[in-house]
This record gives structure tokens, C-alpha cells and sequence, in this order.
């Protein structure tokens, strides 16, 4: 891999200045995939569509990778907690976002990197999201699965948690019940969206 892979053990405050860097289309994002490939639970597919993926870096040193992607064109918690209409939701879903890989390399010791580097990220995605896109992001969504984790990082860097979702997932033109739903968190970044969407949070079905 070509980077020190020993155990590292620090606060957050040792570790600075850390730096988030994009990686597509650099040396650093086949090792990027090759990560995640082989230490996120999820492994790695090909992201189409609107996405970015970055490094987070102590110095030369990789601490974890994150990966970003247009939203779920559907999510029931989410729309409710939004408001829109499903019009509305065509026309403004770009100016959200799904964060659907983190990973903090196994060998990273680092209390609170997680939230920290969450909050950091949220500074610069927008910006690069953006300058990619040219879309400004209101709202950034992400799903966990307790069977696996309680969104700990997500809590402890201020994200929102809706609920579950209904344990479905997309396959082609259709969704198929797969059981396993999962927890669904989100992060505003504009807070006054709703006016220039023109709606109101209303319950979910």
C-alpha cells in the first residue's frame, strides 16, 4: 500500500493540522477502494452518479475514508421531516447528499476522530460538492444498521436521528424487502431550505 499501516494511538489535538483531500481521479483512490474494499463491512462497489470520496491525512498519513453520493430517491422519514411534495422532491432532491461509506482505518486509535472528522468534512463538502455539481447542499442524509452500530459518531457530531427505514432497497426500476431496516440520521447545512423549497415538516405515513 505504501503508508504506514502500524498502530497509531493520539488525541485529535496530536494529530493536527489534519486535512481532508478528494481523491478521484488521484494515485490515492484505487487505494481508497482497496480500503474499503477490505475493512468496510459494506466493501466497495463502483458509485455512479454525483459522488466524492476523501481522505482524511495527519501529515502523510491516511487516518480514513469517506465516501459520498447523491441521495435515496425515496426515504419516508426523511421526506416527512423535509415536507415536500414528490414534484418538489424531483426538482430539489440534488441539494442533498448521502455519506454512504466512513471508515476509520483499523489501525487508527484516535478518540473522537469520528465526530471530529465528520464535522470537518461538512465544511468542505459543500464547497466541493458544488464546484462538481453546482449544486448548493441543504440537508446531508446517511443510514446505519444496528445491528451493527448505534450511530454513535453520527449522535456525538450533532446529526439528527428520524427513524428506521422500511427495509427496502432498490433493485433496477423496483425496491425489494430485504428485512433489515436501518436507522436513518440527517445533518442540516442551510437551515432556512424549506422556504426556498416552500413547504413544512408534516408526519410520516
Amino acid at each position: 500500500q505504501g503508508f504506514d499501516t502500524s498502530p497509531l494511538i493520539a488525541t485529535v489535538r496530536e494529530l493536527q493540522p489534519i486535512r481532508l483531500e478528494l481523491v478521484e481521479q488521484t494515485d490515492w483512490e484505487p487505494i481508497w477502494n482497496a480500503l474499503m474494499r477490505e475493512h468496510h463491512y459494506l466493501g466497495h462497489r463502483k458509485m455512479v452518479g454525483a459522488h466524492v470520496k476523501y481522505f482524511a491525512f495527519s501529515g502523510k498519513r491516511p487516518l480514513a475514508a469517506l465516501g459520498w453520493r447523491a441521495p435515496s430517491l425515496k426515504l419516508e422519514v426523511r421526506d416527512a421531516f423535509i415536507g415536500w411534495s414528490s414534484q418538489q422532491r424531483k426538482s430539489f432532491l440534488p441539494h442533498l447528499a448521502n455519506n454512504n461509506r466512513f471508515l476509520i482505518l483499523p489501525w487508527i486509535q484516535v478518540p473522537h476522530l469520528g465526530s471530529h472528522l465528520l464535522s470537518r468534512t461538512l465544511r468542505v463538502l459543500s464547497r466541493d460538492w458544488r464546484a462538481k455539481y453546482g449544486s448548493a447542499l441543504w440537508l446531508v442524509e446517511t443510514f446505519v444498521d444496528p445491528r451493527r452500530f448505534r450511530g454513535t459518531v453520527y449522535r456525538a457530531a450533532n446529526w439528527l436521528h428520524l427513524g428506521s427505514t422500511q427495509g427496502f432497497t432498490k433493485k433496477g426500476p423496483t425496491y425489494r424487502y430485504h428485512g433489515h431496516p436501518k436507522e436513518v440520521f440527517v445533518y442540516v447545512l442551510a437551515p432556512r431550505f424549506r422556504n426556498d423549497i416552500g413547504c413544512r415538516p408534516r408526519p410520516p405515513r
